[in-house]
Protein backbone atom coordinates (compact mmCIF):
# COMPACT_ATOMS: atom_id res chain seq x y z
CA UNK A 1 0.00 0.00 0.00
CA UNK A 2 2.79 2.42 0.89
CA UNK A 3 4.62 1.59 -2.33
CA UNK A 4 1.52 2.53 -4.35
CA UNK A 5 1.16 5.77 -2.42
CA UNK A 6 4.81 6.66 -2.99
CA UNK A 7 4.53 5.85 -6.71
CA UNK A 8 1.36 7.95 -7.03
CA UNK A 9 2.99 10.86 -5.20
CA UNK A 10 6.11 10.62 -7.41
CA UNK A 11 3.97 10.51 -10.55
CA UNK A 12 2.01 13.62 -9.50
CA UNK A 13 5.22 15.53 -8.74
CA UNK A 14 6.62 14.55 -12.14
CA UNK A 15 3.45 15.81 -13.85
CA UNK A 16 3.51 19.13 -12.01
CA UNK A 17 7.18 19.70 -12.87
CA UNK A 18 6.55 18.79 -16.50
CA UNK A 19 3.57 21.18 -16.71
CA UNK A 20 5.71 24.28 -16.18
CA UNK A 21 6.32 26.39 -19.27
CA UNK A 22 9.67 27.70 -20.38
CA UNK A 23 10.26 31.32 -19.41
CA UNK A 24 12.84 33.93 -20.28
CA UNK A 25 13.45 36.35 -17.41
CA UNK A 26 15.17 39.70 -18.01
CA UNK A 27 16.26 42.32 -15.49
CA UNK A 28 16.14 45.81 -17.00
CA UNK A 29 16.84 49.41 -16.09
CA UNK A 30 14.21 52.04 -16.99
CA UNK A 31 16.20 52.92 -20.13
CA UNK A 32 15.97 49.30 -21.38
CA UNK A 33 19.54 48.25 -20.57
CA UNK A 34 19.87 44.74 -19.17
CA UNK A 35 21.42 44.13 -15.76
CA UNK A 36 22.46 40.79 -14.30
CA UNK A 37 21.25 41.22 -10.74
CA UNK A 38 17.57 41.48 -9.82
CA UNK A 39 18.27 44.06 -7.10
CA UNK A 40 19.74 46.47 -9.70
CA UNK A 41 16.71 46.16 -11.99
CA UNK A 42 13.93 48.73 -12.30
CA UNK A 43 11.81 46.33 -14.38
CA UNK A 44 11.52 42.54 -14.39
CA UNK A 45 10.37 41.14 -17.74
CA UNK A 46 9.09 37.57 -18.04
CA UNK A 47 8.35 36.12 -21.46
CA UNK A 48 6.55 32.78 -21.40
CA UNK A 49 6.29 30.32 -24.26
CA UNK A 50 2.97 30.19 -26.15
CA UNK A 51 0.04 28.04 -25.09
CA UNK A 52 -0.73 25.08 -27.30
CA UNK A 53 -2.61 26.31 -30.36
CA UNK A 54 -1.29 29.87 -29.95
CA UNK A 55 1.81 31.33 -31.58
CA UNK A 56 2.12 34.38 -29.34
CA UNK A 57 4.40 34.63 -26.33
CA UNK A 58 2.97 35.90 -23.03
CA UNK A 59 4.54 39.07 -21.65
CA UNK A 60 4.61 39.94 -17.96
CA UNK A 61 6.52 43.00 -16.78
CA UNK A 62 6.81 44.09 -13.16
CA UNK A 63 8.28 47.11 -11.42
CA UNK A 64 10.93 46.44 -8.77
CA UNK A 65 8.21 46.93 -6.12
CA UNK A 66 6.46 43.80 -7.56
CA UNK A 67 3.58 45.82 -9.07
CA UNK A 68 2.67 44.86 -12.62
CA UNK A 69 3.87 47.13 -15.42
CA UNK A 70 2.75 45.45 -18.66
CA UNK A 71 0.62 42.41 -19.52
CA UNK A 72 0.09 41.22 -23.07
CA UNK A 73 1.18 39.03 -25.96
CA UNK A 74 4.13 39.17 -28.34
CA UNK A 75 4.81 37.61 -31.72
CA UNK A 76 8.53 38.28 -31.30
CA UNK A 77 10.81 39.59 -28.56
CA UNK A 78 14.26 39.66 -30.16
CA UNK A 79 15.68 42.20 -30.98
CA UNK A 80 12.61 44.24 -29.94
CA UNK A 81 9.18 43.49 -28.56
CA UNK A 82 6.47 43.14 -31.21
CA UNK A 83 3.07 43.30 -29.53
CA UNK A 84 0.03 41.45 -30.82
CA UNK A 85 -3.43 41.50 -29.27
CA UNK A 86 -4.49 43.37 -26.15
CA UNK A 87 -1.65 44.94 -24.13
CA UNK A 88 -2.36 46.56 -20.77
CA UNK A 89 -0.03 49.10 -19.15
CA UNK A 90 0.10 49.99 -15.46
CA UNK A 91 1.77 52.70 -13.37
CA UNK A 92 4.20 52.03 -10.51
CA UNK A 93 1.27 51.76 -8.07
CA UNK A 94 -0.32 49.00 -10.15
CA UNK A 95 -3.16 51.13 -11.54
CA UNK A 96 -4.09 50.61 -15.18
CA UNK A 97 -2.94 53.43 -17.47
CA UNK A 98 -3.80 52.01 -20.88
CA UNK A 99 -5.35 49.15 -22.81
CA UNK A 100 -4.18 49.05 -26.43
CA UNK A 101 -4.88 46.53 -29.20
CA UNK A 102 -1.95 45.69 -31.47
CA UNK A 103 -1.62 43.86 -34.75
CA UNK A 104 1.91 42.89 -35.83
CA UNK A 105 3.47 45.54 -33.57
CA UNK A 106 1.29 48.50 -34.58
CA UNK A 107 -1.69 49.92 -32.67
CA UNK A 108 -4.90 48.58 -34.19
CA UNK A 109 -8.54 49.14 -33.32
CA UNK A 110 -9.63 50.69 -30.05
CA UNK A 111 -7.21 51.92 -27.37
CA UNK A 112 -8.28 53.26 -23.98
CA UNK A 113 -6.13 55.47 -21.73
CA UNK A 114 -6.85 56.10 -18.05
CA UNK A 115 -6.15 58.74 -15.41
CA UNK A 116 -4.52 57.63 -12.11
CA UNK A 117 -7.94 57.89 -10.45
CA UNK A 118 -9.23 55.17 -12.81
CA UNK A 119 -11.44 57.40 -14.97
CA UNK A 120 -11.17 57.14 -18.74
CA UNK A 121 -8.93 59.83 -20.18
CA UNK A 122 -9.15 59.04 -23.87
CA UNK A 123 -10.39 56.45 -26.35
CA UNK A 124 -8.57 56.35 -29.65
CA UNK A 125 -9.31 54.29 -32.75
CA UNK A 126 -6.29 53.22 -34.79
CA UNK A 127 -6.94 52.51 -38.47
CA UNK A 128 -4.24 50.86 -40.61
CA UNK A 129 -3.10 52.70 -43.74
CA UNK A 130 -1.06 51.82 -46.79
CA UNK A 131 2.26 53.62 -46.69
CA UNK A 132 3.66 55.39 -49.71
CA UNK A 133 7.01 56.96 -50.56
CA UNK A 134 5.70 60.53 -50.20
CA UNK A 135 3.53 59.88 -47.15
CA UNK A 136 4.89 62.86 -45.17
CA UNK A 137 3.95 65.26 -47.97
CA UNK A 138 0.47 66.55 -48.59
CA UNK A 139 -2.78 67.24 -46.91
CA UNK A 140 -3.30 63.78 -45.32
CA UNK A 141 0.18 63.45 -43.81
CA UNK A 142 0.70 62.76 -40.11
CA UNK A 143 3.53 61.57 -37.90
CA UNK A 144 1.37 58.72 -36.57
CA UNK A 145 0.65 57.35 -40.03
CA UNK A 146 4.32 57.67 -40.97
CA UNK A 147 5.68 55.86 -37.89
CA UNK A 148 3.01 53.23 -37.24
CA UNK A 149 1.36 52.99 -40.67
CA UNK A 150 -1.91 53.87 -38.94
CA UNK A 151 -4.19 56.85 -38.68
CA UNK A 152 -5.76 57.58 -35.35
CA UNK A 153 -9.04 59.18 -34.43
CA UNK A 154 -9.87 60.36 -30.93
CA UNK A 155 -13.34 59.07 -30.14
CA UNK A 156 -13.58 60.17 -26.52
CA UNK A 157 -11.61 62.57 -24.30
CA UNK A 158 -12.26 63.97 -20.85
CA UNK A 159 -10.36 65.67 -18.06
CA UNK A 160 -9.64 63.98 -14.73
CA UNK A 161 -12.76 65.47 -13.13
CA UNK A 162 -14.97 63.85 -15.79
CA UNK A 163 -15.71 66.88 -17.99
CA UNK A 164 -16.11 65.54 -21.53
CA UNK A 165 -14.16 67.32 -24.28
CA UNK A 166 -14.75 64.89 -27.16
CA UNK A 167 -17.63 62.46 -27.50
CA UNK A 168 -18.32 60.21 -30.50
CA UNK A 169 -15.37 61.87 -32.27
CA UNK A 170 -16.82 65.38 -31.97
CA UNK A 171 -15.49 68.16 -29.77
CA UNK A 172 -12.26 69.99 -28.98
CA UNK A 173 -9.10 68.55 -27.48
CA UNK A 174 -7.59 70.32 -24.48
CA UNK A 175 -4.15 68.97 -23.61
CA UNK A 176 -1.85 70.58 -21.06
CA UNK A 177 1.60 69.12 -20.42
CA UNK A 178 3.50 70.29 -17.37
CA UNK A 179 7.24 69.75 -17.40
CA UNK A 180 9.51 69.99 -14.39
CA UNK A 181 12.93 71.51 -14.93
Amino acid sequence: MQLRLILLFSFLITLSVHAQKAQNVYFLKNNGDRVLIKEQADIIRIIEEPDSGDTRFKLYEFYNNSKRKTLGHLISFEPTLIYDGVVMGFDSLGKRTETVNYKNGAPFGLATYFYPNGKIKRKTEYIPTNSSANQMIGQNSSLTSFLFKTNSKIIFDSDSSGTINIENGKGHLKEINKYKE
